[in-house]
C-alpha cells in the first residue's frame, strides 16, 4: 500500500510501507513540497501518487530507505528517465 506522508511517519505507517519489501521502503519525495509517498513495489508507483497529489515531475526524487539503518540509498532523479545516483559503499 502506498501512503502519502506529510508529517513525520508513525511507526504504524512505517510498518504498513514495509509490508512490500520487508527490509526497505521504496519512496518518492517531492523536495519542494516536502511530501513523501512510500510503500510501492517500484519508485514509479510512488511517483505517480505524488503527481496525482499535485507534485511537479522536476521536484520528485526516488530512493530506498532502510528503517533498520536509517539510511537512504540509490537516489533517483527524474524517475521516469531512470537517472540514478548510487550511495557509496
Amino acid at each position: 500500500m502506498i501512503l502519502i506522508i506529510r508529517e513525520p511517519a508513525t511507526s504504524e505507517q512505517i510498518e504498513e510501507m514495509l509490508k512490500t519489501w520487508e527490509v526497505f521502503i521504496k519512496i518518492a519525495v517531492d523536495i519542494e513540497r516536502k511530501v513523501i509517498a512510500g510503500g510501492g513495489v517500484r519508485h514509479y508507483e510512488c511517483e505517480q501518487e505524488l503527481l496525482k497529489d499535485g507534485s511537479s515531475q522536476r521536484d520528485i526524487w526516488g530512493a530506498d530507505w532502510s528503517p533498520s539503518t536509517q539510511e537512504i540509498c540509490d537516489l533517483h532523479h527524474k524517475l521516469s528517465a531512470f537517472e540514478t545516483i548510487s550511495c557509496p559503499q
